[in-house]
């Protein structure tokens, strides 16, 4: 998909140097940087679990949510 975005002049400057010290096109440096700001700002990681977790749907926000949860199971 086409999409038309304004850069200063400075971020253009930069990215013809990054063109031409990594051999790849400005839209695949676009590309890659998009999707590394896509990757480290996303608010849903359920797909980086693994194992067990990966099966839960419950949304825990750490390591002592998750105790107390499995815990309240056995009363």
């Amino acid at each position: 998909m086409r999409t038309i975005i304004d850069l200063p002049e400075n971020q253009i400057n930069e990215l013809q140097k990054l063109t031409q010290s990594k051999q790849v096109s400005r839209a695949e440096i676009i590309r890659r940087a998009v999707n590394d700001y896509i990757v480290h700002h996303r608010t849903d990681h359920s797909d980086q679990a693994f194992g067990i977790l990966k099966l839960r749907h419950k949304q825990l926000t750490d390591g002592v949510d998750y105790q107390n949860d499995i815990r309240s199971e056995w009363e």
